[in-house]
């Protein structure tokens, strides 16, 4: 049986929410798990390798993710009858952490200007 990079992606989601195993180790969250109830009748985890998995990634990486996860999030919006309404998405903020070089970036384009402070509601 044939499977499609989709299904392949559907395998790392499932991963990543119960168990956020690396590519080479996604078989051991399956190992437990009824893989055709959750991928689909006819399906075993052996079709699932570190390599195939890689190149599911690298289609993902070809149809521009945020394009995929917007069309995902309108089907399920429409699939559930959810009014765009009541649809709220805050893009006003970015949080970072960690220690960052205060030197400006040599490339204008990948500057990122840290500055201590907070939200404020518009």
């Amino acid at each position: 049986m044939c499977v499609s990079p989709g299904t392949r992606i559907k395998v790392l989601i499932v991963n990543t929410l119960c168990a956020g195993n690396p590519l080479y180790k996604v078989h051991e969250t399956f190992e437990k798990l009824d893989v055709e109830q959750l991928i689909g009748t006819g399906v075993t985890i052996d079709q699932f390798n570190d390599d195939s998995l890689g190149r599911a990634l690298d289609y993902l990486y070809k149809a521009v993710p945020w394009k995929v996860y917007t069309n995902i999030s309108l089907s399920a919006l429409k699939a559930l009858k959810l009014s765009l309404c009541t649809l709220h998405n805050d893009t006003t903020s970015i949080s970072v952490y960690g220690e960052y070089d205060k030197e400006p970036a040599s490339d204008p384009d990948l500057k990122l200007d840290i500055t201590h402070g907070h939200s404020v509601p518009i």
